[in-house]
């Protein structure tokens, strides 16, 4: 369960990276130019430092909205997008608050103009509720788990509707080349070279969809794609596969036996871009 843990900690590791190397460019950016009047305070290093930290703070803030959207909407019944609309909007108070305070810190001189909280907050919900609301809908933080659609059996035929599998169902921005699936309660993550979405299916309807690519189910919660396997690290009973996308999966013990008889734990069989390391213990 660590394990499982840590590797689903691992995928998220990557965006919010971005997310701070996107942040601290803006902020670079937006202390060079420095809008709302902020070019006449002081000099561009001091500008700089309050944009990049006011954007690390977005970072925190808008973040933590984003990451309780999904459920919000879960147990709400409301669209996704509402639920994330409405956490920006919350998130943009303490934003202004802490942006304002920071604001005094650097120019104290601010204090006698007399600022207007409601004023700062709407200035900070103008400026970073649509560029929030937009990055997350173009990195696919607000997108809906897809749910597969009807069979032609259960329409009234025999073979299955084109566009009720799981290829068909993933995003177009994420490609075909499946590194593996996790198991999220009644959803499927996918995780594709491309990065990852969820979709609204049973996990063993997700491994059969995926037949057409050597894999295996190596956890009750997870399936990997042989080729995506970089090496193989720990003894039987903790064994765990280090993914090209830098993530871990656990094994379960039962399996083990399954990947010797595929020549998953033959080095000798592992091909020439994988680094497969033959079992040890």
């Amino acid at each position: 369960m660590e394990a499982q843990h840590r590797a689903a900690g691992n995928g998220s590791a990557p965006r919010i990276a971005r997310a701070v190397v996107a942040a601290t460019l803006v902020g670079i950016f937006l202390g060079i130019v420095g809008p709302f009047g902020s070019y006449l305070n002081g000099s561009a290093v001091t500008r700089i430092a309050y944009w990049v930290l006011s954007m690390w703070l977005g970072v925190a803030f808008y973040g933590s909205a984003f990451v309780l959207a999904r459920p919000l909407a879960a147990r709400s019944g409301i669209p996704l997008w509402i639920a994330g609309a409405f956490l920006v909007m919350a998130a943009s108070l303490p934003q202004s608050l802490a942006t304002s305070a920071l604001a005094l810190y650097f120019w104290p001189d601010l204090a006698r103009l007399s600022l207007n909280q409601l004023d700062w907050f709407m200035q900070v919900l103008l400026l970073a509720g649509p560029v929030t609301l937009g990055y997350a809908f173009w990195t696919g933080l607000l997108s809906s788990p897809r749910a597969p659609g009807r069979t032609s059996e259960q329409a009234g035929g025999h073979e299955p509707d084109d566009g009720s599998g799981l290829f068909a169902l993933l995003p177009p921005r994420l490609g075909t080349d499946i590194i593996c699936m996790a198991m999220e309660d009644h959803y499927v993550r996918v995780h594709t070279a491309l990065g990852s979405d969820l979709l609204l299916m049973p996990m063993a309807r997700a491994v059969e969809d995926v037949a057409c690519v050597e894999g295996c189910r190596v956890h009750r919660s997870w399936w990997v794609a042989r080729s995506a396997v970089l090496r193989i690290d720990g003894p039987a009973r903790s064994m765990r596969l280090r993914l090209v996308n830098g993530m871990d999966v656990p094994v379960a013990r039962r399996t083990v036996a399954m990947l010797r008889g595929l020549g998953w734990l033959d080095q000798s069989a592992a091909t020439p871009h994988i680094g497969h390391r033959p079992l040890n213990g």
